[in-house]
Parts: structure tokens; sequence; C-alpha cells
């Protein structure tokens, strides 16, 4: 598989529900996550997209970093959050690298509503 740098912008327009985000940082937290669950990455998200709505991140955190939609509520644990403002956050905020990993074949209208 080849690596291809995208901005977020492009990011967001190609991902579809069921595809992960990955991030990785250098923070003695982030090492801490890594080592604990011997992974490259220390955060996952799963994307979110349904018809006219932005994108968005279904992941836990255990900050409150950004209000919940589902709820309304900054909280901690397994949270939905605007795709685009919880990759800012990751980013800017906590200096995490992104990456997205798409899914494989299709996935229907069917799929999705199931």
């Amino acid at each position: 598989m080849t690596a291809v740098s995208i901005a977020l912008d492009e990011a967001l327009d190609v991902t579809r529900t069921g595809d992960v985000w990955l991030f990785r940082g250098h923070t003695a937290a982030d090492r801490a996550i890594q080592v604990a669950t011997n992974s490259p990455v220390n955060h996952v998200g799963m994307s979110v997209v349904i018809d006219d709505l932005p994108a968005l991140m279904w992941h836990a955190e255990l900050g409150r970093s950004l209000p919940d939609l589902w709820s309304g509520r900054r909280q901690r644990g397994v949270q939905l959050h605007d795709l685009r403002g919880a990759a800012m956050t990751w980013g800017l905020r906590y200096g995490q690298r992104a990456w997205l990993r798409q899914l494989d074949g299709g996935v229907t209208r069917e799929m999705e509503d199931a």
C-alpha cells in the first residue's frame, strides 16, 4: 500500500461511514498509551457520515475537549463529535498526526440503514 498525504478538507470529503481515523502523538501520555496497548497509535476513531450532516467521529476520550453531539454535554467516554473539530483538536491541541484508513469495498444504502 502506498501512503498518500492529503489535506484535512480533502480527507473529510472522501471519508465514509466506517473509515478509521488513527492518531499518533509523542507526549509522555501518548507514549504510555502506545506502550500499554502495544500499538503505534494512541487514539482511534471511526467516521460516521450520514446524508446532509457534517462528517462525524465516533470515539472515546478521557478528556472533555468537545461537546458530544448526541448529549450536548462535554463528557468523558464514548462520544460523537464533529469530525473536523475532533481532527483539529487532536492535531492542534494535542499535537498528533492523523491518518485516514478507508474501508475496502462499497457500503450500500441498505447496509447503512441496517
